[in-house]
């Protein structure tokens, strides 16, 4: 009995050397396999970033970017030659921008006025095809709607939305046929609305106006100096300013592309 158990613990023996041996060579055979295709998956990165890197796409879009940055210079020199020089606008009115957004305010014992309007969006061709022989301006003029805003002391405001006109030409050059009772301001009231202290999406807007409260509200805008001088004053300092803001964005825009 104890030879039968010396004889099986040899045999045992035998075989868990052979199968540790087995299992190594395992281990390091997986290893090796592991390793090699880490190795192989980090070169084919590598060659993905290289050839991303050296594209012929972003060659392409840098050559565009020049290209752009050279047709930007032109336009901002042309741009500037055409601006107009600076002059004065809106004598006695307090002006303040921020942007496109513009307000130019004049305060009188009784009442505020502010006259708030936005240069985007508001160029307008000066002349249609049938005109355009007879024409001899510029070719565009911003016209922005505008808002006049008179406040009272008590806070208590009413604000009177304006669109300009389509007219092509200073309003004491136009040869108009309307009716000697009729209004022409170089502008048109859209809607008007009154509340107290600042407006609110949530306060009424009257905006169908009938003829005699139109013609009644633009006497009173009339009468605080809303009228057509001031619409013409008011378009020819937006087209200035608009093209000063024109050029600010072309600059900036070369700006970003030429950035390294």
């Amino acid at each position: 009995m104890e030879i039968l158990r010396k004889t099986a613990n040899f045999v045992l023996g035998k075989r868990m050397v052979v199968f540790q041996k087995i299992r190594l060579s395992s281990t390091m055979s997986f290893q090796t396999s592991f390793a090699k295709k880490v190795s192989a998956r980090q070169s084919e990165i590598n060659i993905n970033l290289r050839e991303f890197g050296s594209s012929s796409l972003l060659h392409c879009t840098k050559a565009s970017d020049k290209e752009m940055a050279k047709s930007l210079q032109r336009e901002i020199e042309d741009e500037m030659e055409s601006l107009s020089k600076e002059k004065s606008y809106f004598d006695g009115w307090e002006m303040t921008k921020s942007g496109a957004d513009v307000k130019i305010t004049k305060a009188f014992p009784s009442e505020t006025i502010s006259v708030m309007f936005n240069v985007n969006n508001s160029l307008a061709d000066n002349y249609d095809d049938i005109e355009k022989d007879e024409y001899d301006g510029p070719p565009m003029s911003s016209r922005p709607p505008f808002i006049v805003e008179i406040a009272k002391p008590s806070g208590m405001k009413m604000a009177i939305e304006c669109e300009c006109s389509s007219n092509r030409e200073p309003m004491d050059q136009i040869d108009d046929e309307m009716q000697d009772d009729e209004i022409n301001a170089g502008y048109e009231i859209s809607s008007v609305q009154v509340y107290r202290d600042e407006r609110l999406p949530t306060n009424y807007v009257c905006q169908a106006l009938d003829r005699p409260l139109h013609d009644n509200l633009m006497g009173i805008l009339m009468e605080r100096g809303i009228d057509n001088e001031f619409v013409d004053e008011l378009v020819d300092f937006c087209t200035n300013y608009e093209q000063q803001l024109y050029i600010d964005f072309l600059v900036k825009m070369k700006s970003h592309l030429t950035e390294k």
